[in-house]
């Protein structure tokens, strides 16, 4: 595909050497590395190594380690061949070299122990083995059979500890400042200016053809059952007087990390005139038990997105927080704090276009940010907080990272654009009918791609590029989230169950009572939830959806049996708009049966199902126009509000409307002499228009009068 400029080599190198390592789990049993050897700051530069490379470790030194990230600059020899790369400083990738100066525990694995018998912590069990090294994962034992076992040190009797105490021992005559590690220097100062003139705008470009490869999400690292995890530090405190500490306290956000199989459930607590505090309450969805926490102290923001070492934070200031919207964070998880590593003042406050509201990493040093508001996306290096590509879209809509995010969609240039997150190229465009609004989602598998409006969801084949499902609500959404569940299934606002295949909405979900049911994702097929707080524990649930009840209603219902409007559907058309000149009417006549047509209905008088069009009135408006916004003087205008609506009814009953409203103008220009009420009078919009330009639905299905099939509460 073509580029606008050379691709950047160590982006694709980057991203590749990520890959491989978030996969290295699963590639073990093929002669990969295994379990982490060494931790982060272990390493020091000019210090030799062995590097894995192509099933086998190859000698080499570190030339240089990142500042921020830790990451290692690394020169190695292949069969004479001098090579380059990096890795992040921690698993068997790089691995220190016994005798090579600070080997440390890795080092010990190197000599040959004795075999032994070994007791675990219950005294039960027994196993003959020999020590064969020590990280923070684990103990190593190698059987007999020459196969090698991974096990906690609290896993061991007290005696086995203390035989790997003496093992791990320095030698009495080691020299202790030769074994020293070295101190990194500290970073400089930690804040930074958002750096945008370097910043290589990027535009939508109309592809021909489709060749889009799904981009899937990394499998989540945990069970597949439910659970229902009580969170540690919540709750009332026993013995407390006047209440508990985390009274003031709420959920604002799930965070996942799927490596490590955890769920980290965002709490703050903001008491009045007290001291606002932060902390990241970690859960291990394998064992179903809370893991314990992190107090985020490093900044004035929260916490919304983990890098995907789960290692670096990014964190947001929350709205209505004055200037401090200005400020993004970056941080560093270090034992059970975490440290500032970043700050950046975004822009000029006034600026919506610089003002971020979501952040997401895209590897380990680079940030993708949006403000929907503002309408632009940016790439951004994070040590220097300089923009490194960035692109606008359609204001008031909300693009979507694929799961992988190596991929965005957001909606430009009349349709949807895919871009590569990493160089901001265009992947594939989507020409759509009308200029889509809305949020957008991409499906767990990168296959299908949603938009979710007030009124209706749109589904793609990102595998094709063609449209799926159109499904029209029977009342407004709020349009605030779109998770594609299992099957045909979608959630819409984190409540509403819609079947596209039958294009319904199917199910109402209610979430339990409580200030945190606002804490919500979609991982590992699951929808996990936060239920509790006030002087209740708060507790991280997952569930299955849809569940039994949903999908037994769903099952007992059909396209043809739920669908009123379809193609081949017979339809009268009724237009009363009063107060339209003949002309607007007719016209409006016109593109309301034309659509119709288009849509494969066949208009006639005389069909019970009736679409009716009409121009009501909307009652006296008045509204006061000044020279400045926040100005209290200022000259009144009234008018007469009209609402044009567009409602579909069979036998008389509604089952679908569309509606908009026609008043005062928020803004008004004035000529020289003239009242403020003549100008109103003058660029007030006419109803009629809506009918001009207001879109048909293809499909309408028929609801009960609540808005859904069904209803129940999660638990």
């Amino acid at each position: 595909m073509g580029r606008s400029r050379p691709f950047c080599f160590y982006c694709l190198a980057f991203t590749v050497l990520l890959a491989v390592a978030n996969s290295a789990s699963a590639q073990r049993t093929k002669g990969q590395p295994g379990a982490p050897a060494s931790e982060p700051g272990n390493f020091r530069v000019g210090e030799e190594v062995e590097v894995w490379y192509l099933g086998k470790y190859y000698p080499g030194k570190i030339t240089k380690i990142d500042d921020f990230s830790g990451w290692l600059d690394l020169e190695f020899t292949v069969d004479g061949e001098t090579r380059t790369s990096k890795h992040a400083p921690r698993g068997d990738w790089v691995r220190k070299i016994a005798g090579g100066g600070g080997a440390g525990k890795a080092a010990a694995a190197a000599k040959e122990y004795p075999v032994r018998t070994w007791t675990d912590s219950t005294g039960k069990f027994k196993i003959e083995a020999s020590y064969a090294g020590q990280d923070d994962t684990g103990v190593k034992l190698k059987k007999p059979d020459g196969k090698t076992i991974q096990l906690a040190l609290d896993k061991l009797s007290p005696q086995d500890q203390q035989y790997l105490a003496g093992v791990v021992a320095p030698a009495a005559d080691a020299n202790p400042f030769e074994a020293a590690a070295e101190v990194a220097a500290p970073a400089a100062n930690t804040d930074r200016e958002a750096e945008w003139n370097n910043a290589r705008w990027v535009a939508v470009q109309p592809k021909e053809g489709w060749s889009l490869a799904p981009d899937a999400a990394a499998p989540l690292n945990a069970t597949g059952e439910n659970r229902n995890i009580v969170i540690e530090g919540t709750g009332r405190t026993p013995g407390r007087k006047g209440g508990n500490d985390n009274f003031f306290e709420s959920a604002k956000r799930i965070l996942f990390d799927p490596a490590k199989g955890e769920a980290i459930v965002v709490l703050v607590n903001e008491p009045p005139n007290g001291t606002r505090r932060v902390r990241l309450s970690r859960c291990d969805l394998k064992s179903g038990r809370s893991s314990g926490e992190t107090i985020y102290n490093a900044g004035a923001a929260v916490p919304v997105d983990l890098s995907p070492s789960g290692t670096f934070i990014a964190s947001l200031p929350e709205r209505g927080g004055g200037n401090q919207r200005k400020m993004l964070e970056i941080s560093k998880q270090d034992g059970k704090t975490a440290r500032l590593m970043r700050r950046w003042n975004m822009g000029a406050f006034s600026d919506w276009s610089k003002q971020f509201e979501q952040a997401y990493f895209v590897g380990e040093d680079r940030l993708l940010t949006l403000t929907s508001w503002g309408g632009v996306a940016a790439l951004w290096d994070i040590d220097k907080a300089e923009c490194l590509w960035a692109i606008k879209f359609t204001a008031h809509t909300t693009p979507a990272l694929s799961p992988n995010r190596k991929q965005i969609a957001l909606v430009a240039s009349g349709g949807l654009g895919i871009l590569d997150t990493t160089t901001g190229d265009t992947l594939a465009y989507i020409d759509t009918d009308s200029s889509p609004h809305g949020r957008l989602a991409f499906s767990p598998d990168g296959k299908r791609l949603g938009l979710v409006s007030a009124r209706q969801v749109q589904t793609w084949d990102l595998t094709t590029g063609k449209p799926m499902h159109d499904v029209w609500f029977p009342k407004q959404m709020s349009a605030g989230d779109l998770d594609f569940l299992g099957g045909s299934f979608v959630l819409v606002d984190n409540r509403f169950l819609v079947d596209l295949s039958k294009r319904i909405v199917l199910w109402s979900y209610d979430l339990p009572g409580g200030r945190a049911n606002n804490a919500t994702a979609l991982a590992g097929g699951k929808y996990w939830f936060v239920t509790g707080g006030h002087n209740n524990p708060y507790t991280l649930s997952s569930v299955t959806l849809p569940d039994a009840a949903a999908r037994s209603k769903g099952d007992s219902l059909t396209a043809d049996g739920v669908l009123a409007l379809k193609p081949g559907a017979r339809i009268s058309l009724s237009v009363n708009l009063p107060g339209t000149n003949d002309a607007d009417v007719r016209k409006a006549t016109k593109n309301l049966t034309d659509q119709l047509k288009a849509n494969g209905m066949v208009v006639d008088q005389a069909a019970p199902l009736r679409l009716e069009a009409t121009i009501n009135d909307g009652g006296a408006q008045t509204v006061k126009y000044s020279r400045f916004h926040f100005s209290r003087d200022g000259e009144e205008a009234t008018v007469n509000k009209q609402v044009s609506v567009l409602s579909l009814k069979e036998n008389g009953a509604e089952i679908w409307a569309a509606s908009g409203s026609y008043g005062a103008p928020s803004m008004v220009r004035q000529k020289q002499g003239q009242s403020i009420q003549d100008a109103v009078n003058e660029q007030k919009a006419n109803p009629v228009q809506f009918f001009f330009h207001v879109n048909l639905p293809k499909y309408i299905a028929r609801h009960p009068e609540e808005g859904a099939y069904g209803k129940s509460q999660l638990k």
